[in-house]
């Protein structure tokens, strides 16, 4: 029975491993992927690292199986020699968003963020003890996080900012 491709696109390397650990523990799950996410694999794998065994993606295999492609990936994966029950879901924070996943080419998606919570990334940035933050992402985010977190001195950095090396 050749129940056709499910191809995840996932945002990053990480998240694509996240996902491999997870249809793991399902029964007689055949798991591919995007050959920088396999090369990854294999390598984490070398130094000792618990993760599942990834299959190159190969288009001429059979059976019903789940491909991790990475969404930056410069070439899309093609599906018109599938089964036509095959399909690409988006993995990702923005798979909320109506607007992404149709950009994303994907049928379905899966709102997954590998971005912490204000309450999450508050009680990390507390416990470290910290008393300046940079952050890579919203401006929001560091407002909220003032709010919470009073005297933490926050910045907001992105391109084409940088920190200062010297």
């Amino acid at each position: 029975d050749d129940g056709g491709v499910a191809v995840l696109l996932v945002s990053d390397v990480s998240k694509a491993l996240d996902t491999a650990l997870l249809l793991s523990e399902l029964p007689s799950m055949q798991l591919f992927a995007h050959r920088s996410i396999h090369q990854t694999s294999l390598t984490l794998q070398k130094k000792g690292h618990g993760l599942p065994t990834l299959k190159r993606w190969n288009p001429k295999g059979r059976g019903p199986r789940v491909v991790l492609w990475p969404l930056s990936a410069n070439t899309a994966i093609d599906l018109s020699e599938q089964p036509a029950a095959s399909s690409t879901i988006l993995v990702s924070g923005r798979a909320s968003d109506p607007e992404s996943l149709a950009a994303s080419g994907a049928d379905e998606g899966i709102a997954w963020s590998h971005h912490a919570d204000h309450p999450e990334l508050a009680q990390y940035i507390e416990g470290t003890g910290a008393s300046q933050v940079y952050l890579t992402h919203s401006v929001d985010q560091g407002a909220a996080l003032a709010k919470r977190l009073p005297g933490l001195r926050i910045e907001a950095i992105g391109p084409p900012e940088q920190l200062s090396l010297f």
